[in-house]
């Protein structure tokens, strides 16, 4: 009898998941770009793990100034360059590098403006000179590649006097009227309901960011945060990067 009773306890355990004592704080830096996947995302593991994350968005240039000057975290999700540096630096587990999803460049217009031609570069430099002003974060990625992208129509001394530098997502700036359009990376425009979505830049113009995550070298909880993110590179997760403007890495 009373080994009927040890089973039975020991398979009630295995069913309601780990004791709440076993449940870690998962401490995670990311890009502004995957807010939206991890809004949706993150309740989910929370609800399976009993894990709780604690996200922190900011620009991935700020992100690494915060790593660098010794900020504690457990994950971060910044891009290829940026997480390769801090493998170099020993600030981040080799093992646990894993690239996550794709995004690719498109222009969003304030709701009420015409849609800009942006079919080829010919039809988006003109589209871009026609404008009254343009919203771009200069520390973000997207914002430099912006800047490198009128340069590289020929138009960077033309477009001094309509650019608009915002500090947040230039998406709302747009969708608060601040500026007409932004060119930034697709999921940053598919969430903001005030804007429309002009479609991606000419494949000649194309810029593809890759989003990668990994583990802190100094994580205090290593193994539920390697867990995160192999969540986050699941089959079960595809659906949400899809649904935000992403898509998965080739493989």
């Amino acid at each position: 009898m009373r080994k009927s009773i040890v089973a039975a306890l020991i398979v009630s355990a295995a069913y309601l998941g780990p004791s709440p004592a076993a449940a870690d704080e998962i401490v995670v830096f990311s890009t502004p770009s995957l807010k939206p996947v991890l809004d949706h995302l993150g309740p989910k593991f929370e609800g399976s793990t009993r894990h709780t994350l604690k996200f922190t968005y900011a620009a991935v240039a700020a992100l690494k100034r915060e790593i660098d000057g010794g900020a504690a975290f457990d994950v971060a999700l910044l891009l290829p360059a940026a997480v390769d540096d801090l493998i170099k630096e020993g600030k981040a587990a080799r093992a646990s590098r894993t690239d996550l999803a794709v995004a690719l460049v498109g222009v969003a217009v304030r709701k009420g403006l015409p849609r800009p031609d942006i079919s080829s570069p010919d039809a988006l430099r003109r589209s871009l000179l026609a404008t009254n002003s343009a919203a771009y974060g200069a520390d973000s990625a997207s914002g430099k590649y912006f800047l490198s992208l009128i340069d590289r129509l020929g138009i960077g001394p033309q477009m001094q006097t309509k650019l608009k530098t915002v500090s947040g997502n230039p998406v709302e700036a747009v969708a608060r009227g601040d500026a007409d359009l932004t060119v930034i990376t697709v999921p940053n425009i598919v969430t903001v309901q005030a804007v429309e979505f002009a479609g991606v830049l000419p494949s000649p113009l194309q810029n593809v960011t890759t989003y990668t995550a990994m583990v802190s070298a100094a994580a205090e909880n290593s193994a539920p945060a390697n867990a995160f993110v192999q969540y986050l590179n699941s089959a079960d997760a595809t659906a949400a990067f899809i649904a935000n403007g992403l898509q998965r890495p080739a493989p």
